[in-house]
């Protein structure tokens, strides 16, 4: 997994038939989808990143095994 759930627009768009424009009007509705903003090595945004979060701790930010939760 590694990813932690955060999808691009552009991955999105491909996967889910849609706009970019319904993507990001769906995503800022939405109660359960999460925004990030990925910065590049100059500290300036280049991508908005989606995460759907249920809700539950366990399950939006699982652990692994052996690891401490920090």
């Amino acid at each position: 997994m590694g990813d932690a759930g955060q999808r691009t627009v552009l991955h999105l768009v491909a996967h889910l038939g849609m706009s970019e424009a319904e993507i990001v009007d769906a995503a800022f509705r939405s109660k359960v989808i999460r925004r990030l903003v990925s910065v590049d090595n100059q500290g300036k945004a280049d991508r908005l990143l989606l995460v759907y979060e249920t809700g539950d701790l366990e399950e939006d930010f699982p652990t692994r095994p052996g690891r401490a939760r920090f």
